[in-house]
């Protein structure tokens, strides 16, 4: 599988970047060799609705909330999604495996369309390869209570940068200590459903992306991607 064209990459990521991220996503500072590889799966539903059943920015997406646990992502949204094993055979059965575990999504369920702009996370040490994906049949989403104590199906239209809000975020508990991100840029899906980080980057791309109309809802040629 390929990279999807014409991505924006740093200047969709830099729009919903949080104040510390900013400096080393304009300067592109290298992954470093120990990251953790592991991919995403971003899946889109088509709209229903007469006239806009061939526009992206018209479909919606599928988030989830992370259960609370003791780490650095503890009950954050996300897309389903986890670490390169070695027996996957490439970064989409990653992306692919861990919906399926997570949201009971099945590869069969959807049309992969390709890879958008890589990400590295520190706080995790984490590079995630964001693999976006139209649903070609509805699906009935299954989460697992280990893992996942809810989703979301947000309307892509809904997450324009220009229309975000700025929060304070905390990260971390009593016991590992709290760390306080001031004035982060988030879409604030509900009071207490607070898309920032990582996630907010890649849908800021993904908005974009879709806005300029150029994505094709054919699969892309299978290819290795990188590891």
């Amino acid at each position: 599988m390929r990279y999807l064209p014409d991505l924006p990459g740093k200047d969709a990521h830099l729009k919903m970047a949080p104040l510390h991220r900013v400096r080393d996503i304009e300067e592109m500072e290298p992954i470093p060799p120990g990251a953790v590889v592991s991919a995403v799966l971003i899946v889109l539903i088509p709209s229903a609705e007469k006239g806009h059943s061939g526009s992206l920015l018209h479909s919606s997406l599928v988030v989830i909330r992370r259960n609370s646990y003791d780490g650095v992502h503890s009950g954050q949204i996300s897309f389903p999604g986890g670490k390169y094993e070695p027996g996957d055979r490439d970064l989409t059965e990653t992306a692919c495996r861990e919906a399926g575990e997570e949201l009971g999504i099945k590869e069969a369920d959807v049309d992969i369309l390709g890879f958008m702009t890589p990400l590295y996370v520190p706080p995790s040490n984490f590079v995630i390869y964001p693999v976006l994906s139209i649903a070609k049949r509805e699906i009935r989403f299954n989460p697992d209570p280990r893992e996942v104590c809810g989703y979301r199906i947000i309307p892509l239209a809904q997450m324009d940068p220009a229309i975000s809000k700025k929060v304070d975020i905390s990260v971390g508990n009593n016991i590992s200590g709290i760390t306080v991100y001031p004035q982060v840029p988030a879409y604030i899906i509900e009071d207490d459903y607070i898309i920032w980080g990582a996630t907010a980057m890649i849908i800021s791309e993904l908005y974009q992306l879709a806005g300029r109309e150029k994505l094709s809802i054919t699969p892309s040629p299978s290819e290795h991607p990188p590891r």
